[in-house]
């Protein structure tokens, strides 16, 4: 990759970067740690909910008037501006780690346990997840696959009233998990190696932790300095995530340092639309002003210098959160290596869950699929 087309930039030294791109395995512990800084730095803001956003520890996080967006990598830093970075990037994680507070799903363990025994169940005596053995079987070499990395599930159920007598379910959700598990058991049948399922999602609270562990996933921490499904993926992984926006890290992040055997994964509409044209480069880096002085930094901008106009706005210095859509130069080629084996609209997981009620007041009849994401199924207690 030509020095001008690199998305890493000055973000790592020549000798990092042949680190961080190495099958090695006498480097895996220092390629994690690469791996580390780098989803640190293309994730810390997108912060999930109930985390301060990042940009608000800084007097103010915008794109800079003088940025040049058509630069797709990061500009020459010198060790010095490497520095400044550094220190921004620990201010940022000091901050997120001491404003993080859980918001509870209004759930037990136990419920979710329920919720999961009772799905699987209805789920497999349907028969329909069957569809999904043919994404398995449509892979040439899946005997590769020792583990399926999940991001982003989310959660499967919550309650605004956890006194109350009913559990409110997530079905998009829910089918999302029973689908990752109904294919990595599949997978686990046809392989003599142990295939591992893993699980990260921000979302996830403590219950739901613990109910999905006993379930089969092993959850990983996905916060910020952990990274652990980042630290997961290698070439020998499945990726999974249904349902991950445009503006997301996921792939130019992995498309750094791994070439999984198979994704699953629906961010880019070109890859499955004739003539729709592919999303321009992102630039992967921005500036924030940090101790009086602009800083670069690595991470593509979400924040632009624009601001709220109305009168009934409470701030009307707040800068206006713009999600642009991330998509280097690396998650380009990276997908070039890439075929599309299944059209995953072909599996739409919303008209999966429909095939399967959770409470036996609620009718047989299957949903409009459009509807499903913001159909919610009700479980007695």
């Amino acid at each position: 990759m030509a020095l001008q087309d690199d998305p890493l930039g000055g973000m790592f030294t020549d000798d990092e970067k042949k680190i961080l791109r190495s099958r090695d395995p006498r480097h895996k512990q220092a390629k994690d740690t690469l791996v580390v800084r780098l989803a640190d730095a293309f994730t810390f803001r997108r912060a999930p909910r109930s985390w301060q956003f990042p940009f608000f520890c800084f007097d103010r996080a915008a794109l800079d008037e003088e940025i040049d967006i058509s630069r797709q990598s990061l500009p020459p830093m010198s060790k010095e501006d490497v520095r400044k970075a550094d220190k921004v990037m620990e201010f940022v994680g000091t901050r997120m780690g001491r404003h993080r507070i859980e918001i509870p799903s209004g759930l037990t363990t136990a419920d979710l346990e329920y919720v999961l025994h009772v799905s699987r169940i209805r789920w497999v005596n349907d028969g329909k997840d069957r569809d999904l053995f043919k994404i398995i079987d449509s892979i040439p070499n899946k005997t590769q696959i020792n583990k399926v990395v999940c991001i982003g599930l989310s959660e499967i159920a919550q309650s605004a009233d956890p006194a109350g007598d009913f559990i409110d379910i997530i079905p998009y959700c829910l089918a999302q998990h029973l689908a990752a598990w109904s294919m990595t058991s599949y997978l686990r049948d046809l392989v003599s190696h142990e295939v591992k399922l893993f699980a990260a999602d921000w979302i996830y609270d403590i219950p739901h932790r613990i109910a999905l562990e006993s379930f089969g996933f092993t959850i990983l921490d996905g916060s910020y300095g952990k990274q652990e499904q980042f630290v997961a993926i290698d070439d020998n992984t499945m990726l999974i995530s249904f349902a991950i926006p445009g503006f997301e890290s996921i792939l130019p992040i992995i498309s750094e340092y791994a070439r999984p055997v198979a994704m699953l994964y629906d961010a880019y509409d070109h890859l499955v639309k004739k003539n729709h044209p592919p999303p321009p480069l992102s630039p992967v880096w921005s500036r924030v002003k940090y101790d009086d002085t602009w800083v670069t930094i690595p991470g593509p901008p979400v924040v632009t210098t624009d601001h709220l106009t109305e009168p009934a706005a409470e701030d009307l210095l707040a800068p206006l959160a713009r999600w642009f859509p991330f998509y280097t130069k690396s998650t380009q080629l990276m997908l070039d290596d890439y075929k599309i084996a299944v059209n995953m609209s072909e599996f739409d997981v919303s008209r999966l869950a429909s095939r399967f009620e959770l409470d036996p007041r609620l009718g047989k009849e299957p949903v409009d699929s459009d509807k499903m994401k913001e159909r919610r199924f009700f479980l007695r207690k």
